[in-house]
């Protein structure tokens, strides 16, 4: 009886094991099918979007490898789209559609995207006078374009990718003061002083040289000294009074919205409610706002917690 009794319960099993594989067929050639369709689909998207740059029969326009730049180049001109393979030109055409986008009476958000793609292909042509000069006049509009709120990151991006340069050594005071009006973490809080503190030593310096006297000593020190205060001080306070002696005349953003943040994240932090990799990017921020004492204070008190 038990012999029996084991003999059906593995032949129920056998059948639910069967019935459960005919469940879950691989189905390897519906698989396939969805495939071919996703990237036939894909492919008439691919191609729709050429044609709709380059106009019927674009294929036969971009045949010939030794054409191909000049044809999408002479299409840009023509009429701008999102150009992300301008990174891939020959320089003579990188550097013909850069002219162009630089010298035409208004900018489109394409481009922005495109100036920066191009701009890869020769950085050392967007440092010419001739074309440095050219985004000097123009770089507002091409930031204008961007999505991005104002911060430390789309300033980067500005002298990083546009002007293909190092962008620490070339940030002004204001567009350093307007970035921390967003999140930042403790390393763009220490280039931040360091930025400020190098143009405003830069100011100094020339104002020396304007004056025939010496660009060092103690006299410089102390003219220095006020400005290494304050981008010690909470907000940077009286870094704007401390930079007119220099010949240098800011107007300190309104942080409002950033002082009104900074108690949430302390509170956060401290109740170790947010992970550590994302606590440290709002860092600078804190920084910022509590000044580099109350800061140093409450990091050593936190260590101990």
């Amino acid at each position: 009886m038990k012999t029996k009794l084991i003999l059906t319960l593995a032949l129920a099993a056998t059948l639910f094991i069967t019935t459960t594989q005919a469940q879950q067929s691989p189905d390897v050639l519906k698989t396939r099918a969805a495939l071919i369709d996703a990237h036939t689909k894909q492919l008439a998207e691919y191609d729709a979007k050429w044609e709709a740059v380059l106009g019927a029969g674009w294929k036969e326009k971009l045949a010939d490898p030794a054409t191909e730049a000049k044809v999408l180049v002479d299409a840009y001109i023509g009429k701008p789209f999102t150009f992300t393979l301008a990174s891939k030109l020959p320089v003579p055409e990188a550097e013909r559609l850069v002219a162009h986008i630089l010298a035409k009476p208004v900018l489109v958000t394409d481009d922005l995207v495109t100036i920066k793609e191009a701009a890869r292909v020769n950085p050392s042509f967007m440092r010419t006078v001739e074309n440095k000069a050219l985004i000097d006049s123009r770089v507002d509009e091409l930031m204008a374009l961007d999505p991005q709120p104002v911060s430390i990151a789309r300033f980067q991006q500005k002298y990083d990718r546009i002007y293909k340069t190092s962008w620490g050594e070339h940030m002004t005071i204001g567009e350093w003061l307007l970035g921390a009006t967003v999140d930042f973490d403790h390393w763009s809080y220490k280039a931040m002083q360091d930025g400020i503190l190098a143009r405003a030593t830069e100011a100094l310096i020339e104002k020396k040289i304007g004056l025939g006297e010496a660009a060092d000593g103690p006299d410089f020190d102390a003219a220095m000294a006020p400005v290494v205060t304050a981008l010690n001080a909470p907000l940077f306070e009286g870094l704007a009074e401390a930079l007119l002696p220099l010949g240098v005349k800011i107007t300190m953003p309104d942080y409002t919205a950033i002082v009104a943040k900074v108690p949430h994240r302390i509170a956060a932090i401290e109740r170790r409610s947010v992970a550590e990799t994302e606590a440290r990017k709002s860092l600078g921020t804190i920084m910022f706002v509590k000044g580099v004492t109350a800061y140093n204070a409450w990091k050593t008190a936190r260590s101990k917690w």
